[in-house]
């Protein structure tokens, strides 16, 4: 039997490690979960030999699964949790069953109750088993649905003895992975390791989609003879390599090794065309549509002439349509095994289309022919043009049925699901009709409906509320581009179109092609802006509805710290509402949050804020009732995780707090409960500020809520929040004194009265502020004049409160003079505050003692019968919260925690004795300043106030009252034996109030009241302000109720790592570099105000103390804190923990059981793929991950883990550690300890390397969700606090499928590094915000793109996990889930109250690398079958959505870049050749392409600026906008763009996608010249030197006079690529070092041999080496760029060019170039294994540049030369010697060119030294003439 102490282990159970939960010591919940858990975990282990490790893991899994799923439990269905986890486990298995028509197989339920074998938890735990052992196949989930049902059906036939292991084999423990899982795992290996192509290998979907077909039910499931359900026979192959004879059932290894690929993942561009086809096929016929208006109504058409041009978009459709359908079939063939149906449907779809094409464009020729061209006979004779147009149009309609119908489904997506889903077998209609006719409906939609035959995107549809929303955005969207396309691109277009016309119909002389060539230069670009101006309105449209989101959202309601607080009042009650679960408080939601005190409860004596211990912050307290400050310079950041208030990792329970607010919240106060708990919470939210250095002492002090023992209230508002209050109610009160003295009746003095107190009571901050000074002040003063002087301060605050409750103090007291008694008081506040921490500390006098008096109350109770001192005893009183205490007052001062008195005084009037006498002449003699100026500020104190009081004109009662009052004053000022007189006394008084903690906290809060100004009680640090003001804002958005702890949602955070950073040693922050700057230099001048705060936290006093074994740790802490490190990432994930701990005091769960809680709800894994390597290797990293494993105990570290055999071959495992409990030494003595052990079939990592290191670590998870987290990210404690609200949005059931991928914001964090920096900041910023934003609401296409999404991991374990593997095809993996997501029936949610940090790469070449990523993975998408399937699938404004809000950024970018070179050549080749005029008429196209060409860059900036709007108000983000404008930003956007079009255009042709590792790391080095010409040469550089000399080129030949309205958005494109490397190089304009670059720049490019960084020799034949790769139509289209500067060279050289010889010659010229070109291609492949790859290109390049030469030297071209002017001359020759480096845009690695002419007389002169050298041989003078000929 299995027992509870077998759960857990490990291999060695000697050890008896365990994850999270003792099994021998389980919580109860756990204990009535664990039979029939444990039971059916060892009955299935022995029946399919499953690993230990992996069932012990498993069965904890489902164990934890099943608890947090409790809450679904409800007494009628007490087991509604197993069976909510099940249905959820076995939706995708039931989906699979259901396409395949089969019935699912489920265990049978335990007929013995004390047997309990079978059932869900056996279904369960057999799934998990599989999912656990299958590796690799994880990323196959029908694969596991396969083996699921496979073994289900053996374990359902077996006996239930056999089940019970009573009877029948057992097998060992790993004998399902030797079995089953490696041969499998061996036929992915071999497919992923072969070095070819996608088409040519197969991928985990290939292997996968196998199993969408029913002939893998014929199969077994293992390798091994095992009766009715193994292998039984070997399957033989015959000679063609199909399959041959087999019996019953071949193995599912041996089938898989010989399965077709089934998607071809073809490099083209057709490639991307076919799967955007919609997007393409939109643009064509829109643009059709406008011509035919633009010219009917130029040409002044009739109506019914411009219906019949308009009727020809459906030729266009029909074609298309034929073009789609040959494109997919191309996709198909060959390699892909097609089935005999859907070839047949392919070939009638195709004969149909072709069919209707014919007859259509014979039936609008014949109708569109008015003028008879065509001979009126045979069938077109038998009707009008009118009549064979009808013909047309019926024909027409007729074949766009299916168009119509297409429609239909666009417009409400929902009936595209039910379509897609409906078939007679699976919704049980098949008896309703014969098989027959069922087979052929299945048929006919498979043949029309292709999609219907996948397994995938059947339910992709969204609410109809919500598909009216995407649809009005583009409906707006698209009537504004048509309108601009129509005005701006496509009407100016007309007039020089009919214009070419007219001259050849006019003009014999004017050819025919050349008029289609003029018009086609015309028209093309115009058709390339037409396409992707749209960029540019969905980014100003989605700027705009940005804006209209966040501001529906709340976002931006508080920008800033004023907004702080002018929200800060109603904070407590949000909090509460929002973060703190109704259930676990009920009572807390019934009143309004208000002012601190119930105002109904200040009423009585002794309220229950004065009985109750002391509040504090949680990590303000620490064992022993010591303050941070306390435990001296060593505590910190560090000892805060490893042993002092250990917030994080939970060791130790703050009894204090737990205790305080647990009482509190009994209580009845509902607004005091509401302050209580925000202030806990906020005062936790301020100490992780001031623990990470963000803040100072004094900071910290001013943004927290004060606690005082015994006082009236139980929190006191930060001082951040009531400073200047104080100041501004003083003023106030002064003018409405005056107005009062100056009022002429009674009735005026009591309306100013009473609207002063009104006034002031609105105010709530300024209530509180005054209420605050009030009694703390008057408790100060009783403190500093001591027991001698009780009765008279009591007497002088008795009288003074009666007053303000009678309604007479402006009678009795001249209120003038408030700001004197405030000047006063500011004045001994401050000499205290200097002076108590300075003061040396000296005893109290213990003889004292026997003198103290009785306690008397707090300030707040009575005096005699009358309480004169409640609030609201008052009728309008102008305080409560102040003047209800200063009566009481114990004498006896307490020790905060201790319970004992720091000093007693006497009860008395102090007696003169002998020895006071003499102390007192001891004192005077050596002198006390603090005590001088505390007497003399008291004396100027009382003065005042004595001049304050009236005692004339006041009735009896009333003067009676002054008398009293003034002789109290007076009698402190005079007293012999008092504070002011006896020096002993004062000094000792002095002495006890320096001395006393307490005090010293009150005299700090009344210096924030009195003396701090708003502007001065901020913080610096910018980071806190933004993380205050964020986390305020967001407690006034919408969000789900928090639940009870124990009852919120589970999930697990999991951080891929591989080698990067884990903590900086001390070697990486003294590393200098190339500038002598070491890396903590470079971070204490980016973080100035953090590291002093970091100094003084530790209380460093000197320089070399960071070094110190003392403070070692917390500096490398510190600057890896403030870097993209792995201890940054784990630190703010394990917030999550701190924030669970603190909700679960708040809300008076049980200590014990709350650790239990944190357990389970959250955990974290971060899988640190090499530990086990840098364990063996004795890495720092190793030691450092061990570091932060014992720093939290519940972070687990999971490896891969390889050893060696007994056969000496490699094992690998998936490793699961953890730290050691209680110092325990573990296996090596480290501290470290195994969990588990899980063996692999073999090495993991098949694919890419992250999505492999996620797959492996995931069996270790056990919550529900999983939150992706990469390396750069980081956390906030005061964001994790609302984690579980965010948790709740997955029960939304407001969508119309389940929500399984959940996103919120990023904050970029590094844009502080440098300029670059604060651009890709401010660029992921609008992406990650407004982007995501929009793409959600209203748009629905919202996918995943990257982290820190949440995912319903189960929901994503059924379906291939979080991330795609295969390698190159997923190179951006993380995308592929939200494509799996949306194809497989989830939705994306994204909510923005919730956000993470997150880093980006700060150098340009770091930049560069990163952006080179994501094209390349886009490119890839656009191969993949994913993008392919979910393009067809989706409605059209999806669609729409996804290309313009997603891939089609870099689609787009590709098509500006190309539509700049197109311009640029169309302006070039018409001004040189001289048809920039059609005849006499000087036409040219307007400037609206340059508008938009520029606009492309530039527009990226409105979606920025919508994200800046929202978050910092139009005035900041106009102000950044110009600060990015005025560093340079728009040239940085547009050189990506250019960034994005290579690698985007180098991948879909090349290939060669790959993970470009960006470090991470801080730039603080200047780059040499030579190393940013090779960084950006070929994909930059020379691309701006072509454009810049074309665009001359233009300039020396336009006769438009219009060259700069021509070409100003090309000079901005230009300069961008040439100038943007070298304006954001660190020093880049330093004269030494430009010199210095210089030189090493003309060092490498004279170079030979050696690496790339060592001549540019090398490094362009690795720039080339890719031309091996490309097919024949790739090489031609790189070495046909040549013709482009023929044919410029051609038409520089003028008219007498074009002479009928001539042209032949030209013709013959490039007839034979081109012959050679080709030759040399056909060497290509060898040449360039040979590393001769640029040899033979620049050969073939030299005879076409040889030829060319031959052609030009003839004596016309002589001639012609001679007549060019001299300055032409020059510059041609300057030119042509300058441009002797290559000169083509896609030319740098692996992007593949051509170079120009200039460019193949260098590589013939650098790279084929044999041929040039023997051309130089022959005809030296030739050649160079050719050369320059050329170049003209």
């Amino acid at each position: 039997k299995a027992k509870a102490s077998d759960v857990g282990k490990t291999r060695d159970v000697h050890t008896g490690a365990y994850n999270f939960f003792d099994p021998r010591n389980l919580p109860q919940d756990y204990v009535r979960l664990c039979p029939p858990i444990f039971v059916n975990a060892e009955a299935l282990g022995n029946f399919f030999g499953f690993q230990d490790d992996n069932v012990h893991g498993q069965a904890e899994h489902v164990l934890m699964l099943l608890n947090n799923a409790r809450r679904y439990n409800t007494p009628e269905h007490p087991e509604s949790a197993v069976v909510n986890v099940k249905d959820k486990i076995f939706t995708n298995y039931k989906d699979w069953c259901r396409s395949l028509h089969i019935e699912p197989i489920f265990s049978p339920k335990p007929t013995n109750p004390k047997n309990p074998v079978g059932g869900h938890e056996a279904d369960l735990l057999l799934w998990f088993c599989i999912w656990g052992e299958g590796a690799n196949l994880r990323h196959m989930p029908e694969c596991l649905c396969f083996l699921y049902h496979k073994t289900a059906t053996e374990w359902a036939d077996a006996d239930e003895s056999v089940r019970q292991s009573i009877s029948g084999k057992t097998y060992y423990p790993g004998h399902f992975l030797d079995h089953t899982i490696t041969p499998i795992y061996t036929v992915l290996f071999k497919a992923a390791k072969l070095r070819k192509d996608h088409v040519e290998k197969r991928h985990y979907d290939d292997f996968n989609e196998y199993f969408w077909t029913p002939e893998c039910l014929d199969c077994s499931y293992t390798s091994e003879i095992r009766g009715n359900h193994g292998r039984n026979t070997t399957i033989n192959i015959d000679n063609d390599g199909g399959f041959g004879d087999f019996n019953t059932t071949p193995f599912i290894a041996d089938v898989l090794n010989e399965s077709p690929k089934t998607y071809l993942e073809k490099r083209s561009w057709f490639h991307v065309f076919l799967s955007f086809r919609r997007v393409y096929e939109w643009h064509i016929i829109t643009m059709q549509l406008m011509a035919c208006v633009a010219f009917g109504k130029f040409l002044v058409w009739d109506m019914a002439y411009i219906v019949q041009m308009l009727s020809s978009v459906f030729l266009s459709l029909n074609f298309l349509r034929i073009v789609w359908t040959l494109l997919s079939t191309w996709v198909s063939f060959p390699g892909v095994k097609v089935t005999s149906p859907a070839l047949c449907g392919i070939v009638l779809s195709l004969a149909w289309y072709y069919l209707i094409f014919f007859y259509q464009t014979l039936y609008f020729t014949w109708a569109m022919d008015h003028m008879k061209i065509i001979s009126d006979v045979g069938m077109r004779a038998n009707g009008s043009d009118q009549f064979w147009w009808w013909q047309y149009v019926w024909l027409s309609l007729l074949c766009s049925v299916g168009y119509g119908l297409e429609v239909i489904l666009q417009v409400v997506p929902t009936l595209a699901t039910v379509f897609y889903e409906f078939s007679p077998k699976c919704f049980g209609i098949q008896s309703c009709m014969p098989d027959v006719w069922s087979d052929i409906w299945t048929a006919l939609v498979n043949i029309c409906f292709p999609l219907t035959r996948l397994y995938v995107g059947k339910r992709v549809h969204e609410a109809f509320y919500k598909v009216i929303q995407y649809q009005f955005f583009w409906l707006t969207l698209i009537c504004w581009k048509l309108y601009f396309g129509w005005r701006f691109i496509v009407s100016p277009l007309v007039e020089p179109t009919v214009a070419l016309y007219d001259d050849y119909m006019n003009f014999p002389e004017v050819t025919y092609w050349t008029t289609a060539i003029l018009m086609v230069l015309r028209w093309i670009p115009a058709f390339l802006i037409f396409n992707i101006d749209m960029s540019i309105w969905y980014s100003l449209w989605s700027g705009l509805m940005g804006i209209y989101v966040g501001m529906d959202v709340r976002l931006g309601v508080v920008k800033n710290f004023n907004e702080i607080r002018d929200h800060f009042m109603d904070c407590p009650k949000a909090f509460c509402e929002k973060l703190i679960s109704r259930k676990a408080l009920p009572g807390l939601m019934s009143d309004q949050a208000g002012s601190i005190i119930d105002e109904n409860r200040s009423r009585r004596t002794g309220s229950l804020a004065m009985a109750l211990p002391n509040f504090r912050s949680t990590t303000d307290l620490l064992p022993g009732g010591l303050s941070a400050q306390d435990m001296g310079p060593g505590y910190g950041a560090m000892d805060h995780m490893e042993g002092g208030a250990q917030m994080l990792s939970g060791s130790h329970s703050n009894e204090f707090l737990r205790n305080y607010v647990n009482a509190f919240l009994d209580s009845n106060s509902i607004k005091g409960r509401q302050w209580v708990i925000f202030a806990a919470a906020w005062n936790e939210v301020i100490d992780q500020l001031r623990l990470g250095d963000l803040i100072a002492d004094e900071e910290k002090d001013m943004l927290k809520f004060n606690s005082f023992n015994s006082f009236r209230k139980p929190v006191y508002l930060p001082v951040f929040q009531t400073a200047g209050s104080t100041e501004l109610a003083s003023t106030f009160v002064v003018e409405q004194a005056i107005a009062h003295r100056q009022a002429p009746n009674m009735d005026k003095k009591k309306e100013i009265y009473d609207k002063m107190c009104e006034s002031i009571k609105s105010e709530l901050c300024m209530f509180e502020a005054v209420g605050e000074t009030w009694e703390l002040t008057g408790w100060l003063i009783r403190q500093v004049l001591g027991p001698a002087h009780e009765e008279d301060i009591s007497t002088v605050i008795d009288i003074i409160s009666g007053w303000i409750e009678d309604e007479i103090i402006f009678d009795c007291m001249r209120m003038e003079q408030v700001t004197a008694i405030s000047a006063s008081v500011i004045a001994i506040v401050k000499t205290l505050k200097s002076g108590m921490n300075k003061r040396a500390k000296k005893p109290v006098r213990t003889s004292r003692t026997s003198r103290s008096r009785s306690p008397k109350p707090a300030m707040g109770s009575s005096l005699g019968s009358k309480d004169r001192l409640s609030t609201d005893s008052m009728k309008k009183s102008v305080s409560t919260s102040g003047l209800a205490s200063l009566a009481m007052q114990t004498a006896g001062v307490e020790v905060e925690g201790t319970g004992k008195a720091k000093f007693s005084l006497p009860s008395t009037k102090y007696d003169k004795t002998e020895g006071r006498d003499v102390r007192r002449e001891q004192e005077k003699a050596f002198g006390d300043p603090m005590r001088d100026q505390v007497q003399e500020k008291l004396r100027a104190l009382f003065g005042t106030l004595k001049g304050m009081v009236v005692s004339n004109g006041l009735d009896a009662n009333m003067s009676a009252q002054a008398k009293e009052l003034l002789d109290a004053l007076t009698l402190i000022g005079t007293a012999s034996n008092g504070f002011m007189w006896d020096s002993s006394y004062a000094t000792e008084q002095v002495n006890a109030v320096s001395q006393d903690l307490l005090t010293l906290k009150v005299v700090r809060k009344l210096h924030g009241l009195l003396a701090v100004r708003q502007n001065e009680a901020e913080p610096v640090s910018q980071e806190a302000k933004r993380r205050l003001a964020f986390f305020v804002n967001s407690l006034f958005m919408e969000m789900p109720n928090a639940p009870k702890v124990e009852d919120m949602r589970s999930f697990t955070v999991v951080t891929p790592f591989y080698s990067e950073d884990v903590i900086y040693t001390k070697g990486d922050l003294e590393r200098e570099n190339t500038d002598g700057v070491t890396v903590l230099l470079y971070l204490q001048t980016l973080f100035k105000q953090d590291w002093e705060n970091f100094i003084e936290r530790l209380k460093i006093t000197e320089p070399g103390q960071i070094w110190s074994p003392k403070f070692l740790m917390e500096t490398r802490m510190w600057a890896s804190l403030r870097a993209q490190t792995l201890a940054r990432t784990v630190q703010g994930m394990m917030y999550y923990e701190a924030a669970l701990r603190l909700l679960s005091r708040l809300e008076k769960v049980d200590p014990s059981v709350a650790e239990d809680l944190i357990k389970e709800k959250y955990s974290y894994v971060v899988a640190a793929q090499v530990y086990g390597k840098m364990k063996k290797n004795q890495d720092n990293k190793a030691e450092d991950i061990d570091y932060l494993l014992k720093k939290y105990p519940n972070l687990r570290v999971a490896y891969i883990d390889e050893s060696r055999g007994r056969d000496g071959r490699s094992q690998f495992y998936s490793v699961l550690i953890k730290a050691t409990q209680d110092g325990e030494p573990g296996e090596d003595g480290s501290g470290i300890q195994k969990i588990y052990s899980v063996r692999l079939p073999g090495n993991p990592v098949l694919g890419e390397g992250k999505p492999e290191n996620q797959n492996h670590a995931m069996i270790f998870t056990r919550g529900e969700y999983v939150q992706a987290i990469d390396m750069n990210q980081d956390g906030f404690f005061e964001e994790a606090l609302k984690h579980r609200n965010l948790l709740e949005e997955f029960k939304s059931k407001e969508n119309a499928l389940p929500i399984t991928i959940l996103g919120f914001r990023e904050h970029i964090f590094t844009g502080s590094v440098s300029s670059l920096a604060n651009y890709m900041a401010l660029q992921e910023a609008s992406f990650v915000t407004t982007g995501q934003r929009v793409l959600t609401r209203p748009l629905c296409i919202r996918l995943h793109y990257g982290h820190p999404d949440l995912f319903d991991k189960l929901f994503f374990m059924q379906r291939g996990g979080v991330s795609k593997a295969s390698k190159g095809i997923n190179l951006s993996e993380d995308v592929f889930a939200g494509y799996s997501n949306v194809i497989r029936g989830g939705q994306v949610a994204f909510k923005e109250y919730c956000q993470v940090g997150k880093g980006r790469d700060v150098g340009m070449q770091q930049i560069y690398k990163f952006e080179a990523k994501l094209s390349q993975g886009a490119a890839e998408q656009s191969l993949s079958r994913d993008v392919a399937r979910l393009t067809a699938r989706l409605d059209f404004g999806r669609l729409m959505s996804y290309f313009f809000g997603g891939i089609g950024h870099y689609i787009n970018s590709c098509a500006t870049v190309f539509a700049i070179i197109t311009v640029t050549y169309a302006n070039t080749f018409m001004a040189m050749y001289g048809y920039e005029a059609v005849g006499d008429r000087m036409i040219v196209v307007l400037g609206t392409l340059q508008i938009v060409l520029a606009g492309m860059g530039v527009i990226q900036t409105l979606p920025l600026l919508a994200t800046l709007i929202v978050e910092q108000g139009m005035f900041l983000a106009m102000a950044e906008l110009i600060k990015m404008f005025g560093t340079g930003g728009p040239f940085y956007f547009i050189f990506h763009i250019q960034t994005r079009a290579y690698y985007l255009y180098q991948t879909l042709i090349a290939g060669g996608a790959q993970y470009r590792a960006t470090g991470r790391g801080f730039v603080t080095r200047h780059s040499r010249f030579d190393e940013n010409w090779r960084f950006f040469a070929g994909s930059h550089i020379y691309l701006g030197i072509e454009l810049a000399c074309a665009m001359v080129l233009y300039g020396c030949f336009s006769e438009a006079h219009q060259f700069w309205g021509h070409t100003w958005s090309m000079w901005l494109a230009c300069g961008s690529f040439m100038w943007t490397p070298f304006w954001f190089n660190p020093l880049a304009f330093s004269w030494t070092i430009v010199l210095d670059d210089y030189k090493h720049w003309l060092l490498w490019i004279g170079s030979k041999g050696g690496s790339a960084s060592h001549s540019w020799d090398t490094w362009w034949r690795e720039e080339k080496s890719f031309i091996w790769r490309l097919r024949t139509p790739e090489k031609l289209c790189v070495v046909s760029r040549a013709g482009i500067y023929l044919a410029m060279a051609y038409g520089a050289c003028g008219e007498e060019n074009f002479t009928q010889p001539r042209l032949k010659e030209f013709a013959w010229m490039a007839a034979i170039s081109g012959s050679l070109l080709v030759g040399t291609m056909t060497l290509d492949s060898v040449s360039c294994r040979r590393g001769l790859c640029s040899s033979s290109i620049a050969s073939g390049s030299a005879c076409f540049v040889f030829l060319s030469s031959s052609v030009s030297s003839s004596p016309s071209s002589t001639s012609s030369t001679s007549t060019t002017s001299s300055s032409v001359w020059e510059w041609r020759s300057t030119t042509a010697s300058a441009l002797s480096t290559p000169s083509w845009s896609y030319q740098a690695s692996p992007l593949p060119s051509t170079s120009s002419v200039s460019t193949t007389c260098s590589s013939v002169t650098s790279c084929s030294s044999r041929s040039s050298s023997w051309r130089r041989s022959r005809s030296p003078t030739r050649f160079r003439r050719g050369c320059s000929t050329i170049m003209r």
